[in-house]
């Protein structure tokens, strides 16, 4: 990472980490708030769909926007808006009144992440992109799992309002995290595959990266957004659902420290197809499970499913000469897709079918990541390899 240099390297790694302890804080206590102010099914799917349409919106266009200048101008009024929405979050009262405020940290993330990590892509040259990747991943999937961890002990210790008024205080340090100044883009080589036997074209890449990372981001949500009233239904607590949260995140996190640590994986069929059984095997298991251990079994599978999928989707976004900012932004805005249509589609399958149809609803969904992946990761054509889009 010698374009950003130890100190820059470590102040991007530590503001994604913050930034995502302080945004799981939230997202955390907001399901179990809105429970406690009366939510169904149907609601606590409609609240990550509002939400993410705004993330998804303001990804796209913040994240072409930064390729123009300013991305960590702008990563800065991210966070600060996600700051400003946990202080309304915790005042909230009514369920509208989280409809209204929710939004603010969802445009933050938008404002936040595709700019950080175009950012990141920018400052890195090809041979350093994979390592560079995988230590912000590293970073930003444990700041995850410890919101999690601490927003179940917090939510029992001093109820929903509690991880609301700490997650401003975290947002504060963000803004002093960020890196000072942008840098231009690294020179960079068009990418190549480590194994050209295969002759698969970049796009088709990319194509299933993205596909597999939006089901991912859709089934995290799901289970972010529903799994709190099934948690409680089975007779279970809060601090169990943040513990459950915490073992998917740090199975997803010891997955991108070993993907850090690796190379040539990015282009292998295997690391597409065998992450994603793994997911449709434990979600499975999850429709049956009705015990804390039971539960807690599947969590490990869940997160290495979403760890590779992630890990992919943001490699092959940013490994690419020029646009760091836009493919980040296109990444960000696809992983809020499923964000949304997921937990939503999940909600109106639980009031039909019982609390376990999303989880089917979601593995369904990942064995049709699984199909795709077949079809676009199968040998390209002499055509394909003449034509496809480098």
């Amino acid at each position: 990472m010698s374009r950003i240099g130890p100190q820059g390297a470590a102040r991007i790694c530590a503001s994604g980490l913050a930034a995502d302890f302080a945004t799981y804080l939230i997202l955390t206590a907001v399901p179990l708030k809105a429970i406690e102010l009366g939510a169904g099914p149907v609601i606590l799917g409609l609240l990550p769909a509002l939400s993410a349409s705004i993330y998804i919106l303001s990804a796209f266009a913040f994240g072409r926007i930064s390729d123009a200048g300013g991305r960590l101008r702008i990563a800065r009024f991210g966070a600060a808006s996600i700051g400003v929405g946990s202080i309304f979050l915790a005042l909230a009262s009514t369920i509208p009144a989280l409809f209204v405020f929710l939004p603010l940290v969802a445009l933050g993330g938008g404002l936040f992440w595709p700019t950080i990590q175009g950012e990141l892509g920018a400052r890195s040259r090809p041979e350093e992109l994979a390592r560079a990747a995988g230590s912000f991943n590293v970073a930003w999937s444990a700041g995850k799992m410890l919101g999690y961890l601490a927003a179940g002990q917090l939510v029992a210790r001093y109820g929903s309002v509690a991880p609301l008024l700490l997650a401003p205080f975290v947002e504060l340090a963000v803004l002093f995290l960020i890196p000072g100044h942008s840098l231009s883009a690294a020179p960079a080589a068009p990418p190549t595959s480590p194994h050209p036997v295969e002759a698969i074209p970049a796009a088709r890449y990319r194509a299933a990266a993205w596909a597999a990372n939006l089901v991912a981001f859709g089934v995290g949500a799901t289970l972010n957004y529903q799994f709190p009233k099934r948690i409680l239904t089975l007779g279970l607590q809060a601090s169990d659902f943040g513990n459950y949260l915490a073992l998917v995140g740090l199975s997803q996190t010891v997955t991108f420290a070993i993907l850090g640590a690796r190379s040539g994986w990015e282009r292998r069929r295997a690391s597409f197809l065998v992450p994603a059984v793994a997911g449709v095997a434990s979600l499975s298991i999850l429709l049956a499970a009705d015990t804390r251990g039971a539960i807690l079994a599947t969590a490990p599978g869940i997160g290495l499913a979403l760890g590779v999928a992630y890990s992919l989707s943001l490699y092959h976004s940013l490994h690419t000469p020029a646009g760091h900012g836009r493919n980040a932004g296109i990444h960000e805005a696809l992983l809020g897709s499923g964000a949304l249509l997921l937990p939503l589609a999940g909600g109106l399958a639980a009031r039909a079918g019982g609390l376990g149809a999303p989880y089917l609803l979601c593995a369904v969904a990942m064995g049709i990541v699984i199909l795709l992946s077949l079809y676009w990761l199968r040998p390209a054509s002499r055509e394909d390899r003449a034509g496809a889009p480098r």
